[in-house]
């Protein structure tokens, strides 16, 4: 998602519950918006882990969000100790916690 004026905080947190709750093989959703000069924030979350991998995925500037974002597809990722497309991301957040 692109940055626009006005998003509505309330809801933008109603779309990624509603993700979690209702799509088939959804455990956890967060929006990213990239704005001005390529600034990556994560304005809602459906709680800690996804608040996380939204980290990882800024302070590398890679990893499926990202990607969803600049490439305009989505990005599924079903096992990530068995994930390559973005090796930083994925090994982080297997040992953390």
């Amino acid at each position: 998602m692109h940055d626009e004026a006005g998003s509505d905080p309330g809801a933008l947190w109603a779309l990624t519950t509603a993700a979690a709750l209702y799509l088939p093989g959804v455990d956890h959703a967060s929006i990213i918006v990239v704005g001005q000069r390529d600034i990556i924030r994560s304005p809602a979350s459906t709680g800690r882990e996804p608040r996380f991998l939204d980290k990882v995925q800024q302070r590398y500037v890679k990893g499926p969000g990202l990607d969803a974002v600049c490439e305009h597809q989505t990005r599924r990722v079903d096992d990530l100790s068995r994930e390559t497309r973005w090796p930083n991301f994925t090994t982080i957040p297997q040992g953390a916690d």
